[in-house]
């Protein structure tokens, strides 16, 4: 399996790159009047406008005002949403058993496993539970 591993709040994640469609760099946002706290507001990219979620917010981060390099923009069931990111770190290849999956109830979600590289511990993103329940 492929990943793009990417970094968020000073912690690496990764996601499955069956679902990265493109990697932009950081466009300009509409705001959303009334949008959940996860909406940063809607992006065009390329006359296609697309919903810009906060990753942090989803995964209950602590709010950072940091720059933004990338927004990764993923595909979930037929439907583009951009999601910003610190920096996109790497694309790897890893084998399914190379990820810790992590076993305790309050994980199960959005953070699936964990996979250890040289330069950290990077948690392993489950994208359908993550934002679909959110969109």
């Amino acid at each position: 399996m492929q990943v793009l591993v990417f970094e968020l709040n000073n912690q690496y994640y990764a996601i499955n790159t069956e679902f990265v469609s493109e990697i932009s760099k950081p466009l300009e946002v509409r705001n959303v009047p009334k949008s959940p706290d996860h909406i940063v507001g809607l992006v065009n990219l390329r006359g296609n406008i697309i919903s810009l979620m906060d990753l942090g917010s989803l995964l209950k981060l602590e709010k950072k005002e940091e720059e933004y390099s990338h927004i990764i923009i993923v595909n979930m069931e037929e439907e583009l949403i951009g999601i910003s990111v610190n920096q996109v770190k790497e694309v790897i290849d890893i084998e399914e058993d190379e990820i810790d999956k992590l076993r305790r109830k309050e994980h199960e979600g959005a953070i699936e496993g964990i996979i250890k590289l040289d330069y950290g511990i990077v948690n392993f993103l489950n994208l359908e539970k993550c934002i679909l329940e959110k969109v």
